[in-house]
């Protein structure tokens, strides 16, 4: 399902003379299965944990048992994580180095009815200093603020993105300090065909 639908994405993002809105769509959408796919190979592997914890009350007829768990645990999907982080970084990335301009051509309120933020939120922002995407969707932190079902998580999946380069930002550096080459480089713009199309996910 997961390849068919990111190449369904790919193929809307690519077409001649798509919308800025129609990207930022798009990419949230794309974001947004990354995301899912991580908090999926998380709760999979707590799981693993869970069991590794009832095990232990075994000890220690059930050590190898529970190695076995929290060994699974630990690597559990792990080509798949690390593939959706890179994914995530690169549209962070993208977006990092749009600056204004997908605010700009959205015009503020297009941008928060694409982001869902909540009409409270709107009245604040509008008067505050966060009118870049990344001011309002990584500072803000107000996309999806209009979903109640979001008030437990600090931010919605361009968050996610958003914080996934800030996280390999740190990475690459350390990784540069250490005289090895950065993995991913900074995109100059936002053009979805910078990060598409995407891997297949098997």
């Amino acid at each position: 399902m997961i390849p068919k639908l990111v190449n369904d994405l790919w193929a809307i993002a690519s077409k001649p003379g798509v919308t800025p809105g129609t990207l930022l769509i798009v990419t949230r959408r794309t974001c947004r299965i990354w995301v899912a796919m991580q908090d999926q190979i998380y709760s999979e592997r707590r799981e693993y944990m869970r069991c590794a914890k009832t095990l232990r009350k075994r000890l220690p007829y059930s050590r190898l048992d529970v190695e076995l768990l929290e060994m699974c645990a630990d690597n559990h999907r792990s080509a798949e994580l690390e593939m959706s982080r890179k994914n995530l970084a690169r549209f962070g990335y993208c977006m990092e180095g749009d600056g204004t301009k997908v605010a700009g051509a959205l015009g503020f309120d297009r941008l928060c009815d694409i982001l869902n933020v909540n009409p409270v939120h709107r009245a604040k922002l509008r008067r505050a200093k966060h009118k870049t995407l990344r001011g309002l969707v990584f500072e803000a932190r107000i996309e999806d603020s209009a979903d109640v079902k979001n008030q437990q998580r600090s931010g919605g999946p361009l968050c996610e993105a958003f914080y996934s380069a800030y996280c390999d930002g740190i990475l690459q550096g350390s990784l540069k300090d250490m005289g090895q080459q950065p993995v991913i480089p900074v995109e100059k713009s936002f053009d979805m065909t910078n990060v598409l199309p995407f891997p297949t996910i098997h």
